[in-house]
């Protein structure tokens, strides 16, 4: 398999005929045309750089447990897995929302049902009361491939013979783990469930009184409708499967484990989304939401999709682990879904992303790519030039520009041009090898001789230029690098007349790679190092020029950027 392994993020397909009630406290769509939303994906997909090689679906596939858009989903997946588009069943894995499960059902069995016929398709998050009770399993460290189904045809049927919610492939050095976070949805609680239960001996007991029936019959209505729980929950049999499941798999791989992207999926989120749409509902993120994060944290879990909001966003959770702890703060990147036929929150899209995870060592980054669903743009147009892409850190390292040499690449070249353009006078552009100092050669090795970005002639002033793109304050690190190049440039005295260094400082406050502890640091940085280095402007030796760099810059550079030939460190 390819060091490039991308994975589909699709939630919230909301597939089928039923609408979204009020209790959702989002807008409802009349009239949805689903079936056109699902196929507008459809074509986007085929019109992806590269199929991809996983596909993880976190949930309300349907309505209101609607089997026929159940149904719909798999009749609109399979002849994009015969074309290639979309990878075989046993590379996806999926999860229920709180909109796969039929509300008020008696037990988990007649709740998850329908979308069981679903699920015993593709490797899936436990399902009670259908799956085989989890339990852990041996794992062969040497085996390609392992989790997901085994299953036997019987007498004309398919049995399930076990079913393990995790996908590892060995060439990918992918985990993927999928909890069912609905197992509280369309419930009642046990004091609900006997108020309801007095209410309606009450209403036996008022046989023949006509006025307090219809009394006591809207009461248990809206009673049965106030008190119905759409909890999110993971549950302490889940957690405990996943404690013990992934210590064989980390003792298993030994030290290899630390080189495998560890990614969890679920319905429901565990953090709040930024910026989200306010909604009266007794529970906000996982009943459970500290446990399960703890239990990620634990065994370095990389990153969490999660869908629920239908709100897009891509973050960084770092509170789970106390100071008290003494350890790292090993944040979990958060990749929260919008929705593919839904409504989408205020103010977003209908979406779906493609996380693309590059690198034959430990991954220290990933790049998440998030494609608008676009009516009227052809999609292959859209996708070019209407896509966001957003790092998110692995391996406890946060990402910079400088993972993403294609961007940085560009974004010098653009930052290079606009100074020039601002020069007084003509510029002539000499590049090429003498933009090598050589340094001293008994202190330095060739490879480590400082290469600068240009070297441009102005009025027969020859200028080395160099560029910085600070996401945080400048520090010594970048003082020492600008004294080594003062003092190489200085002491060239065979070219005449004297050469000097023009730096270009891009200030990333106002831009996703920003990391100010406070706000304008960067800017009172820049202050500072011109206070330090004021003798070599003085001079002429040194000339700074400042540029602040924006998100719309750096979107409008990442449009250029051919997904397929993406580069990263």
């Amino acid at each position: 398999m390819s060091d490039r392994i991308l994975i589909l993020h699709l939630s919230d397909l909301h597939i089928g005929t039923g609408e979204m009630k009020a209790e959702d406290a989002k807008l409802t769509i009349r009239s949805a045309e689903r079936r056109r939303l699902i196929e507008r994906l459809g074509s986007y997909l085929r019109a992806l750089p590269s199929a991809p090689h996983f596909v993880c679906v976190t949930g309300d596939i349907t309505n209101r447990g609607d089997s026929r858009g159940l149904a719909d989903f798999l009749a609109w997946a399979r002849p994009l897995m015969d074309e290639g588009v979309l990878p075989p069943p046993n590379r996806f894995l999926i999860t229920p929302g709180n909109h796969d499960v039929k509300r008020r059902a008696a037990d988990a069995e007649e709740r998850f049902a329908a979308f069981y016929d679903v699920a015993r398709a593709f490797p899936h998050a436990f399902i009670p009361g259908h799956d085989p009770r989890l339990s852990t399993t041996s794992f062969d460290a040497t085996a390609t491939s392992a989790g997901g189904m085994q299953v036997r045809e019987r007498l004309g049927s398919v049995e399930v013979l076990s079913s393990q919610p995790f996908l590892y492939d060995r060439d990918a050095r992918l985990l993927l783990f999928a909890f069912n976070s609905s197992l509280a949805c369309g419930t009642y609680s046990e004091e609900s469930a006997a108020l309801i239960s007095c209410i309606e001996r009450a209403l036996e007991m008022a046989d023949g009184d006509s006025a307090l029936s219809r009394h006591l019959e809207t009461l248990r209505d809206q009673a049965s409708e106030d008190l119905l729980l759409d909890a999110a929950l993971v549950g302490e049999e889940q957690l405990l499967y996943f404690e013990q499941q992934m210590t064989a798999v980390r003792a298993a791989l030994g030290s290899h484990w630390q080189r495998v992207t560890k990614i969890a999926l679920l319905h429901h989120h565990v953090n709040p989304v930024w910026r989200q749409q306010l909604e009266l509902k007794p529970f906000e993120c996982i009943i459970d939401a500290a446990q399960v994060k703890q239990s990620l944290t634990e065994f370095g879990f990389d990153a969490v999709l999660h869908g629920h909001k239908h709100q897009n966003g891509v973050s960084l959770d770092t509170t789970v682990v106390p100071t008290s702890e003494g350890r790292s703060s090993e944040p979990i990147g958060i990749v929260s879904g919008g929705t593919v036929c839904g409504q989408p929150a205020l103010n977003d899209r209908q979406t779906f992303k493609v996380v693309i995870l590059e690198g034959a060592g430990r991954r220290e980054s990933a790049a998440v790519e998030e494609y608008e669903l676009n009516d009227t743009a052809d999609p292959a147009t859209a996708m070019q030039t209407e896509r966001r892409v957003y790092r998110l850190p692995l391996a406890e390292v946060t990402p910079e520009l400088h993972d993403d040499t294609s961007l940085k690449t560009l974004l010098d070249a653009e930052l290079l041009e606009l100074v020039l353009a601002g020069l007084p006078a003509p510029v002539t552009r000499i590049d090429g090898g003498s933009t090598v100092l050589d340094g001293d050669t008994t202190l330095v090795a060739e490879k480590a001789r400082y290469r600068f970005a240009s070297m441009i002639e102005v009025e027969g002033q020859r200028l080395f230029v160099d560029i910085i793109l600070a996401s945080s304050r400048l520090d010594f690190r970048q003082r020492a690098r600008i004294h080594w190049m003062l003092v190489d440039v200085k002491q060239l005295a065979a070219i005449a007349p004297t050469p000097s260094v023009l730096l270009i400082i891009g200030n990333l406050a106002d831009t996703h790679f920003g990391r100010e502890r406070v706000p304008g640091e960067i800017a009172a940085s820049i202050v500072e190092l011109k206070k330090a280095f004021a003798p070599a402007l003085a001079s002429g030796l040194l000339s700074i020029s400042e540029r602040s760099v924006d998100q719309e810059l750096l979107d409008r550079l990442d449009s250029k950027i051919p997904a397929a030939s993406r580069r990263s460190h």
